[in-house]
């Protein structure tokens, strides 16, 4: 990757290449700092990917053995040692600037000269068609789990210049938790040419515009990653990488010669042509790799006591705002966080009070415990707030109904409706002891749960009820407004994109619905309002110029495989559905590598479809079910041109043909269809928005909860 020009001695290396970049410099024009992420050094409150320094008292252990050290060839032996000195990664010179025919590589090591083919693999400089970066795989100290914020540090000996801007060299970051199979973490480069300083070897970059690289900070700073960034990762969805027991890591050099690409399909810049002692480096000495979770780390253990309770819960709910509890890897901590530590690090369901994943008789008696209590200090997840609103109200209680009888174990469960009601004659058996309780029953503090013998854990904040206010017969309409008996729209004004008008990841959560996908597939959120920009960069807009409120979000899907995965005890009903401009003008206009829909005379029968189809279980996994639902975004197959159309206004469709009415659950996938294909598949962008997704409640969830509040109404009436 990025290089150092090799001197004629070691120790001179470092100061003659900063005094050659230094002097470049001053010749060349100085670019303004002007990308989306964090300076060189020393910018900890940066937003996004804010450095690590070498003194971070987060760090629990550095690097732990090098299982693997393939350097390219070439590399200057000087540099080759990681564990007492410097080790660079290597990459040699830019296949279509080669060295001349016959040159002996200057400090590598190497005696047999140039042979002139940059394909003859058998060549000491290791030309393969283009550059081999070298590699490094290093055994960590200790595993590590996705935790809260950021998980690991990279540290190079990169340095600033007065241009301020990075000496980089560059590196793809990997974990594995095998040795075997790797994920990368996604990367941004937003360098171009123009951001550069200085020439060749002594070149220098904007490392505001480079994200998820190890070297873009400078010696001392630490370039940050968070786990949670894999969490749609194929090797991790596949199960061929646990986040929650990562053991090894691995780096692999960037030559910057303009045939490597981030996630996004930009170029990676940085210095090249280099030699001797080019590339990534790593030296156990001066850094490397720093681990910012502790030894024996629990997945779920938020405020690392090293047990899972319900103040785990409340330590991520009393953070909300705070990045530094990020479980997303979108630097932000909500609802979303919440979702994912509930039902993924600690695989269980709202509505759990215990965490002894179930939902069950012990939860409902908790709840109805604390049902209306006016607490003087918040009373947590233990005690039956679901949602963090700080009170255990109608809400809870739905979100308990709606997820009623779930359990991650292996021990069925009863059928939802005879739970309901041994819960319905528990909560009026309990109500009858409080009015007469044995003479010798201990009060029990608040929060404590029927059915067990411990107390619930509580939070830290220790609640104190001061009253009750009564339940009454009312509360049965009220009922109908919960989001267990009401129909509930998503909307997706309740979100707040990130950059100027979207958010730019591979899927959210919002009111306990995920939108999902993979690596080519995937949702976001957007109040983009452009109809004119037919480019890609114009990806994340709805062709009819804003949601269908008129002034609000919408969400955007990309791709087969995407998918919404429904929340327990919900179907869906209706949804709004239209193009983006991206795909609506090239099916109009066409592009480099669309056609016009219809074709050069307009005859062509071009049609452009989505079809949406229902699942058991999320993520698109078990039976299908129910009849698919096709939305037609473009038909010219009319006799009549005129009646050729590109849908270009919300459309409502109806959903309730999928029947996942019964399933409590599922998930519903997207899959796209155009008449216009390649070698590679559709050439049409496989786009579309979406907007006002209704649900409406099962039956087996309505039923629990009117049961559940006729129970709770009779219990205060006596």
């Amino acid at each position: 990757m990025a290089g150092k020009v090799p001197m004629t001695h070691p120790r001179c290396h470092r100061s003659a290449v900063a005094c050659a970049i230094a002097f470049s410099a001053l010749f060349t024009p100085n670019p303004a700092l002007a990308g989306p992420f964090s300076a060189p050094s020393n910018d900890p409150a940066h937003p996004i990917d804010p450095p690590i320094s070498s003194t971070d008292p987060r760090i629990t252990a550095w690097n732990g053995s090098l299982a693997d050290y393939s350097p390219s060839p070439g590399v200057n032996p000087t540099f080759n040692d990681p564990i007492t000195g410097f080790a660079s990664l290597g990459d040699l010179y830019d296949p279509n600037n080669p060295p001349p025919t016959g040159e002996i590589p200057p400090f590598s090591g190497i005696e047999t000269p140039f042979s002139g083919d940059i394909n003859d693999t058998t060549d000491p400089y290791g030309f393969t068609g283009i550059d081999n970066p070298g590699s490094a795989t290093i055994q960590l100290a200790h595993p590590i789990v996705d935790g809260p914020g950021f998980d690991l540090a990279v540290f190079e000996n990169g340095f600033t210049t007065s241009a301020n801007q990075l000496f980089a060299e560059l590196a793809f970051v990997e974990v594995s938790s095998d040795g075997t199979t790797f994920a990368r973490f996604p990367s941004t480069s937003l360098n171009t040419p123009a951001d550069l300083i200085g020439f060749g070897a002594f070149t220098t970059l904007d490392t505001t515009n480079v994200h998820n690289l190890a070297g873009k900070h400078a010696s001392g700073w630490g370039t940050p990653f968070d786990l949670a960034q894999l969490i749609d990762h194929p090797a991790v969805t596949t199960g061929n990488v646990n986040l929650q027991a990562i053991t090894h890591l691995r780096l692999i050099d960037i030559p910057g010669t303009g045939f490597f690409t981030d996630t996004h399909g930009n170029t990676i810049l940085d210095a090249h042509p280099t030699l001797g002692s080019a590339g990534f480096d790593l030296s156990f000495n001066n850094a490397g790799v720093a681990l910012l979770t502790p030894p024996n780390a629990l997945p779920g253990d938020i405020n690392n006591d090293s047990t899972i309770t319900p103040d785990d819960i409340d330590t991520l709910t009393d953070n909300f705002g705070n990045p530094d509890f990020d479980l997303t890897g979108d630097r932000l901590a909500n609802q979303d966080d919440l979702h994912r530590l509930v039902t993924d690090l600690l695989n269980t369901h709202f509505g759990d009070t215990n965490l002894d994943h179930a939902v069950d008789l012990i939860d409902l008696s908790t709840l109805a415990a604390n049902f209306g209590v006016d607490f003087i200090q918040p009373p947590g997840w233990g005690l039956g707030d679901f949602n963090a609103d700080h009170t255990i109200d109608l809400i809870d209680l739905s979100t308990l109904a709606a997820n009623f009888g779930n359990t991650t174990t292996s021990i069925p469960a009863p059928s939802s409706l005879t739970l309901t009601l041994l819960g319905c004659r528990a909560l009026l058996r309990r109500q009858q002891q409080q009015q007469n309780p044995p003479k010798n029953q201990k009060l029990r503090a608040p929060g404590a749960s029927l059915g067990s013998g411990n107390p619930q854990p509580t939070h830290d904040h220790k609640p104190t009820p001061t009253n009750t206010y009564p339940l009454t017969p009312a509360l049965i309409a009220l009922a109908l407004t919960t989001p267990a008996l009401a129909t509930t729209t998503i909307t997706f004004d309740d979100l707040t994109p990130p950059g100027p008008d979207y958010f730019t990841g591979a899927g959210f959560n919002t009111q306990n619905t995920d939108f999902t996908g993979g690596i080519f597939a995937g949702w976001t959120f957007s109040n983009t309002n452009n109809t004119a920009d037919a480019s890609f960069n114009n990806q994340y807009a709805a062709f009819t110029g804003t949601d269908l409120s008129g002034d609000g979000n919408y969400a955007i899907a990309f791709g087969n495989g995407s998918y919404i995965n429904l929340p327990p005890g919900r179907s869906p009903e209706s949804a709004y559905i239209t193009n983006t401009t991206y795909t609506a003008l090239t099916i109009r206009d066409g592009n480099p590598f669309s056609k016009p829909f219809g074709g050069l005379t307009g005859d062509d029968p071009d049609r452009f479809t989505i079809t949406l189809t229902a699942y058991t279980q999320p993520n698109g996994q078990g039976d299908t079910i129910g009849t698919p639902v096709e939305v037609v975004l473009a038909d010219y197959t009319f006799a009549d041109n005129n009646l050729d159309f590109i849908l270009n206004t919300w459309l409502e469709v109806d959903l309730t043909p999928l029947a996942l009415e019964n399933v409590g659950g599922g998930s519903i996938g997207l899959s796209f269809f155009s008449t216009d294909t390649g070698t590679f598949g559709i050439n049409t962008p496989t786009y579309i928005a979406l907007d006002n997704l209704t649900l409406i409640p099962t039956p087996a969830s309505a039923t629990l909860l009117t049961l559940a509040l006729t129970a709770l109404t009779r219990r205060t009436s006596r």
